[in-house]
């Protein structure tokens, strides 16, 4: 990646010996994952016959789109009272945090057959701050964690009466799994 300034910057491939560029709006982040070309978009932009918003979460095969196509799926749309906080990629699924009246939510994202599928994190508190990211991206222990994804929620509760916070890192386990293969680790942190 080339930074043009502090929002924007050009994304280059190397295929062999040449460096290919990303042709993506600048001020767009984006990302591989696997086969998938991940564009997160900060300003509306105009590709593949409509105007995707900005704010979107949009996926694309990525030969494809260095092919000259530009058909995009959209993974995350906002809208009114739901923005993007996040997104993290783990070795199967994508973690779509979004901001929702705004209260996190956050949703598994699959590429299934022909279409993708979003299903939401269970046993993901009501009100809060929720920050998700993959322990690993390349790896799935199984025996670890949520739905066999290496995941890590991480839930900021409110000041106590001491001037503290306690924040509670979890790792889940899988659903089925026995209850020494989740792991729960708290600590005292300065508000």
């Amino acid at each position: 990646a080339r930074n043009v300034t502090f929002y924007t910057d050009q994304l280059f491939l190397r295929r062999g010996a040449q460096l290919v560029k990303i042709e993506k709006p600048d001020d767009a982040t984006a990302d591989v994952w696997r086969e998938w070309l991940l564009l997160r978009l900060r300003t509306p932009w105009s590709a593949g016959g409509r105007t995707w918003p900005a704010g979107a979460l949009l996926a694309t095969k990525l030969d494809d789109f260095l092919a000259g196509g530009r058909s995009f799926d959209m993974l995350f749309e906002p809208g009114e009272h739901a923005s993007l906080d996040s997104y993290a990629t783990t070795r199967s699924a994508i973690l779509v945090n979004e901001l929702d009246n705004v209260k996190s939510r956050i949703y598994l994202v699959r590429r299934e057959g022909d279409r993708w599928s979003r299903t939401p994190l269970p046993g993901m508190p009501e009100f809060g701050s929720i920050d998700a990211s993959a322990v690993d991206p390349r790896t799935e222990k199984k025996r670890r964690l949520s739905c066999g994804l290496p995941l890590r929620v991480t839930f900021p509760c409110s000041r106590t009466g001491s001037g503290f916070s306690k924040r509670t890192s979890t790792e889940l386990a899988r659903p089925g799994a026995s209850a020494t293969s989740a792991t729960a680790r708290s600590s005292m942190q300065p508000t």
